[in-house]
């Protein structure tokens, strides 16, 4: 089966078809007053969600970590106010990590399989960043990439890589400009190896670049 996901009206929507595209099961979350942006979710090994986004009642915003089950049944939520714009996660049996950005930064969380929070790390690049993807590697670490903008001269934009460890530490972070202007996704290779997907944001062309 394929799970889709968006948001709707302020909401977040899940969408289960079969194989043949044939819709399964659906249903909207919504949360009154609270809005959702961008979501994104984790499938756990019990057929349930693990949904991030970012949640808004302006002007105030924060990280919405949501619970459900294999129906997309809330069992929990959490909000987390960092101050940071959620941006992707990833899970496993020990939790959840969270990444997001703020500024000149990313900011690293995991939380337990019941939402409480056992270490928050920051990243501070000293330019503007944005945090596309975080994926966790065949060796059990974390692999952080996305955009950086520097807005003094000379001016760029460019892709970064964060290689961190279980526990969050920084093991290597590296800027691409300009042969790898924006990093969106990645899939792990084999021999620890990882392919990098990445998007030209003035010329509407995307590569693939290998690690």
């Amino acid at each position: 089966n394929l799970i889709i996901g968006g948001t709707i009206g302020g909401g977040i929507f899940f969408i289960k078809i079969d194989t043949s595209g044939n819709l399964l099961s659906s249903k909207t979350i919504r949360q009154t007053p609270l809005f959702f942006v961008d979501p994104r979710f984790s499938i756990l090994p019990d057929s349930g969600l693990m949904a991030g986004a970012v949640v808004s009642s302006l002007p105030n915003y924060s990280s919405a970590l949501l619970r459900l089950d294999k129906d997309f049944n809330v069992i929990w939520g959490r909000y987390y106010s960092y101050d940071i714009f959620f941006r992707d996660l990833v899970s496993d049996t020990s939790g959840t990590v969270i990444c997001g950005d703020k500024t000149t930064g990313i900011n690293l969380f995991k939380v337990s399989p019941f939402g409480n929070i056992l270490w928050n790390k920051r990243y501070d690049f000293g330019r503007d960043v944005q945090c596309r993807f975080i994926n966790k590697t065949f060796s059990n670490e974390f692999l952080i990439g996305g955009k950086i903008d520097n807005f003094n001269l000379p001016y760029f934009v460019g892709g970064f890589l964060i290689k961190a460890d279980f526990e969050g530490n920084n093991l290597w972070s590296r800027i691409y400009f300009p042969g790898v202007p924006e990093l969106f996704n990645s899939t792990n290779l084999t021999n620890n190896r990882f392919a990098i997907y990445s998007i030209h944001p003035y010329y509407n062309s995307f590569n693939t670049t290998m690690f």
